[in-house]
């Protein structure tokens, strides 16, 4: 079906969407006479998307995204505008909350690689092990090849089906890929992928100092507090003392691990 007058309006109909064709050579809409603002928006190639153009309480004009035909079909397009007209009517912002159903659309989609992917390029601003020169002649950051290593069991899986315990049960129970000559442990690795992916996980959730608005995620996330699973290298005497990037506030316990190891090798070679 094509018609002369391309942009008039229309009292919509099935037979009359389904059949549509835009001939015009450019993106068309045209407006349904049966519900105000409702358009069907159609492009060269046939795309068929149903808008809403109307205007807030406040006389500020709207388009909202209603969905593609025939994904959507004419009927529950006009359910959707009319629920829409309403909530605006109330005082609502339609635009509002289709963001909020997108951001929990994603919060329930996103895995630990994809969190990843989106802190990487902002905590390698401040932090050098987020760099890619963090790890010279390797393609991966320091802190990101770390929390792969520890955590690859659940890289691929929602955040929000992966528990406290998930996470400490990786910690505690990773081993070495490449076990050192008389070592048999890899807790350092996972202190150090644990302190990595800690921070990452309060910025996503807007806690500790990304409590601030504006500090962290824009989106927060329901994540676990890292802080709560138990650090293995503190409890391992065959740990190296932690470099820089470890918490300061550590930094007095590693002191006297040290100490306590210096005591112990002055009292075998006595």
């Amino acid at each position: 079906m094509t018609n002369t007058s391309a942009t008039a309006p229309r009292d919509f109909t099935d037979v009359f969407v389904r059949g549509f064709k835009n001939e015009s050579g450019k993106r068309i809409e045209i407006r349904d006479t049966k519900i105000t603002g409702l358009v069907m928006r159609v492009t060269t190639k046939g795309k068929k998307t149903f808008t809403l153009h109307t205007r807030t309480t406040g006389g500020e004009k709207i388009q909202i995204t209603i969905g593609t035909y025939p994904a959507i079909s004419l009927k529950d397009a006009r359910a959707i505008a009319m629920n829409h007209l309403a909530d605006i009517r109330r005082g609502h912002d339609p635009r509002e909350q289709a963001r909020l159903a997108k951001a929990l659309a994603e919060a329930q989609s996103l895995t630990l690689t994809n969190l990843l992917d989106e802190v990487e390029p902002i905590f390698a601003l401040t932090k050098s092990v987020w760099r890619a020169e963090s790890r010279r002649g390797r393609k991966k950051t320091e802190a990101r090849a770390a929390i792969e290593n520890v955590f690859a069991a659940l890289l691929k899986r929602p955040l929000n089906k992966v528990s406290l315990s998930d996470f400490a049960k990786a910690v505690n129970g990773y081993t070495p890929l490449r076990p050192r000559k008389g070592k048999t442990s890899a807790n350092g690795s996972a202190a150090r992928a644990l302190t990595y992916l800690r921070p990452v996980f309060d910025w996503a959730s807007g806690r500790s100092r990304f409590q601030k608005e504006g500090a962290g995620r824009g989106a927060k996330l329901e994540l676990p507090d890292l802080g709560l699973i138990h650090d293995p290298s503190i409890d391992d005497p065959t740990c190296p003392i932690p470099d820089d990037h470890i918490s300061p506030r550590r930094s007095a316990l590693f002191m006297a691990r040290s100490a306590l190891r210096d005591a112990q090798a002055g009292a075998r070679s006595c």
